[in-house]
């Protein structure tokens, strides 16, 4: 099955989150936009593998369940894009539920900037309570919130900004090993 975007959601022990964050993403309203959602469960405790094979079970076309015994979050990305089947690879976490409309947004960013070999997005939160007058956007980097603005902008050396791995994606080609290449020598 061809699909457009591939997202990876590695999870270690938060089977009691994981549910709302695949709810989200099932609940995708992609126009014209193919995708799969890879669980890779990182060696977890809890019931992670039950409850997301019972989602296999109703959504086959659409969920795979993978298991990484390598505890990690770099394991656990390594192989969901080692078994995504798309072009575009997006990564979101366990405890993020994405927008309605995120899926297509990734494909339509790509196809906005065919140079562009990643993008990313803003990560708010949903505060159950009112949050101190001390916390401000200032401080939102060790809780791994990100707000930049409305406006597309790139990120390179001029403009050296740190993305959120809960909202981001790249192409596959971003992964691809750099080539050897061989030398002669006179």
């Amino acid at each position: 099955m061809a699909v457009d975007v591939s997202v990876v959601i590695s999870t270690y022990n938060r089977c009691d989150l994981l549910p709302r964050a695949l709810q989200a993403l099932l609940g995708q309203a992609p126009a014209d936009v193919s995708y799969e959602v890879l669980v890779v469960d990182n060696n977890s405790t809890d019931q992670t593998r039950d409850i997301t094979q019972q989602l296999v079970a109703r959504n086959p076309e659409k969920v795979r369940y993978l298991f990484e015994p390598k505890q990690g979050l770099s394991y656990g990305r390594n192989a969901g894009i080692a078994h995504a089947r798309a072009e575009i690879i997006a990564f979101t976490d366990d405890d993020v539920r994405v927008s309605s409309n995120w899926v297509s947004r990734i494909k339509a960013g790509f196809a906005a900037e065919p140079s562009a070999d990643f993008l990313g997005g803003k990560v708010l939160p949903e505060w159950n309570n009112i949050p101190p007058a001390w916390l401000t956007r200032e401080h939102w980097a060790p809780l791994a919130l990100l707000d930049y603005g409305d406006e597309p902008f790139y990120v390179d050396e001029g403009r050296p900004l740190c993305l959120i791995g809960a909202n981001c994606a790249f192409r596959r080609k971003a992964f691809a090993a750099p080539r050897a290449r061989a030398a002669r020598t006179g």
